[in-house]
């Protein structure tokens, strides 16, 4: 079966407070030739992959949504959403082509669906989504945005464009209809198995990789710890090497991988004590670290680390560095300038500005777009976060160690080893510990998204996509 791509403009409305739409009538007439569209109703503003709840809803304020999709005036399907579904998948199935839908999304306070007004304050948010299926195969693939999150949305209008994923040409005159499916993961690249190997999907094979970035054409970078290599694996899947191998010292374990707006690659050499830049071209050098363990900051080859696992790169090309050993982040300029964000080579779980906080064992670290370094504290089991000036709070977790979700101190991880931020400033959460990749809001809301074997490694591609290294699956899995 042929596979096709489907385009559709987006624009995002306020409108007044609207009841639950009344119960899908028989579907109209429409030709044989229909599609299906899948996707999420995702958080980011920037770029359209939303259909937002208004300020001043959160998540929690949610208890359900409603989605209807509309030909003309007709109602075509409904589906509820209750809240503890917001994060999973939407399917629309046969949509059929050259035909103009409105999708209505309606998200409601409590059970019942009682709209009241209080003070220009009402109990149900709506916005409107017109599209039409109009097939393109020369557009890239694009998203569906069909999650309700705790992003606010300000205006009154917003217009975008959207694409729809994974759009299908069927031979069908079934009725259009909404179903909701779990999270699910597919192997984009590794055997399952422990091995070195370059080659298309299951013919690669990786040695406990560790973290994954991805690039704006949707090539993953993997952290191949115990191979001692960066590895490159297309969209497509098909794996070769940029630099290393097993028998290479080159690299010593790399553990943390980044991308810049360039296109240049950063690896936290942990077995090196070294953080080092790749261009585009393959070129690699140090870019801070004697290669001798210490805590020393300074210029370039002065400075030194003990133990650099994580590593993250801010608009402006900073580098961020989560060292276990010295239980700090540590922040490097463009020029290879090392000083200390915060934390001290003294191990604790305390809030507070620079040295005043502390951690313990932090593995990974990730940034957004206003500067805020997310930290993934696994020795304290939690998420915590730091502001451009160094001032550290814990974001979701305890020191107790769990699989809890809930909010701020009430969830509980396992080990965290991996986090991603993405645009809505919601973080992504490999619980290596808890063998589950979880999801935490702005807010500090966590919820489990899907267990896994061994989810080392998290990062999200320009549309949002999860990617998961296995660690110990020696996989790549990428969000379907």
């Amino acid at each position: 079966m042929k596979l096709r791509t489907l385009t559709f403009a987006l624009s995002l409305a306020l409108l007044g407070c609207n009841s639950p739409a009344p119960s899908a009538p028989a579907p109209t007439a429409a030709s044989a030739s229909a599609v299906t569209a899948t996707g999420y109703l995702h958080p980011t503003a920037q770029d359209g992959r939303l259909l937002d709840v208004m300020s001043p809803w959160t998540s929690a304020d949610i208890d359900h949504a409603v989605l209807t999709l509309r030909q003309g005036d007709a109602t075509i399907a409904t589906l509820t959403i209750p809240h503890a579904s917001l994060g999973q998948k939407v399917i629309f199935s046969a949509l059929h082509q050259s035909t103009d839908y409105t999708v209505l999304a309606q998200a409601y306070r409590d059970a019942s669906g009682t709209i009241e007004i209080d003070n220009a304050a009402v109990d149900a948010r709506s916005c409107t989504t017109p599209f039409s299926t109009t097939l393109d195969p020369t557009v890239s693939i694009g998203d569906i945005a069909l999650k309700l999150t705790n992003k606010t949305y300000s205006g009154t209008t917003q217009g975008t464009r959207l694409a729809i994923t994974d759009g299908q040409v069927v031979d069908t005159e079934e009725s259009t209809s909404i179903s909701l499916v779990p999270w699910s993961f597919g192997v984009l690249a590794g055997f399952g198995e422990s091995g070195f190997a370059d080659g298309a999907g299951v013919d690669a094979a990786f040695a406990h990789p560790d973290a994954v970035a991805i690039d704006t054409s949707g090539t993953a970078y993997v952290a191949d710890e115990f191979n001692n290599a960066i590895r490159k694996v297309t969209a497509a899947g098909t794996v070769s090497t940029l630099i290393g191998s097993p028998e290479d010292t080159a690299l010593v374990h790399p553990c943390g991988v980044a991308l810049d707006s360039s296109g240049n690659v950063y690896v936290a050499d942990a077995g090196g004590e070294k953080i080092h830049k790749i261009t585009p071209a393959g070129e690699m050098t140090t870019l801070a670290g004697s290669g001798e363990e210490g805590a020393e900051n300074g210029n370039g080859g002065a400075a030194s680390f003990d133990d650099p696992q994580g590593v993250a790169v801010d608009a402006n090309g900073n580098v961020y560095v989560a060292e276990v050993n010295n239980d700090d982040i540590r922040k490097i300029t463009p020029d290879g300038v090392v000083t200390t964000l915060a934390g001290s080579t003294t191990p604790g779980s305390a809030d507070g500005t620079g040295s005043a906080a502390s951690f313990c064992n932090p593995e990974a670290v990730a940034v957004d777009a206003s500067g805020n370094v997310y930290v993934a504290d696994t020795g304290n089991h939690e998420i915590r976060k730091i502001t451009p000036d160094g001032v550290v709070t814990t974001l979701a977790g305890s020191t107790t160690a769990g699989s809890a979700d809930g909010t701020g101190a009430e969830a509980a991880f396992g080990s965290p080893t991996g986090v991603a931020v993405d645009a809505a400033d919601n973080v992504y959460v490999a619980d290596l510990g808890a063998r589950t990749l979880r999801e935490v809001t702005h807010a500090g809301v966590v919820s489990t998204l899907v267990t896994m074997s061994g989810p080392r490694g998290v990062g999200l591609d320009a549309h949002g996509d999860v990617y998961v290294v296995d660690a110990k699956r020696d996989q790549l899995l990428r969000q379907q």
